[in-house]
């Protein structure tokens, strides 16, 4: 696993992108937003300890929705790998 910071205003990945990574919020907000580009609306807030993006990385699949920081953020990275062992476990 790997940890990563984001400022406010981050994007951490936007729709179409690849699933490599789910992520678990350590500290700071996320919101997921979906929409066309520049009017996107927000769908969910990211709660400390709770995972997101995870679907594509199930799924195989290209990110449906856009992550974005709305603080100073940490975040776990899983890769398939890593999400994996933790359903192993």
């Amino acid at each position: 696993m790997q940890t990563k910071e984001y400022q406010a205003g981050d994007v951490i990945y936007r729709p179409g992108e690849s699933s490599d990574f789910a992520f678990v919020l350590k500290s700071g907000a996320v919101e997921l937003k979906r929409g066309p580009a520049g009017s996107e609306k927000k769908v969910a807030e990211v709660k400390i300890g709770d995972m997101f993006g995870e679907y594509g990385v199930i799924e195989n699949d290209a990110r449906a929705e856009m992550a974005v920081a709305t603080a100073a953020t940490t975040v776990e990275m899983l890769n398939r790998d890593d999400f994996a062992k933790l359903y192993e476990e």
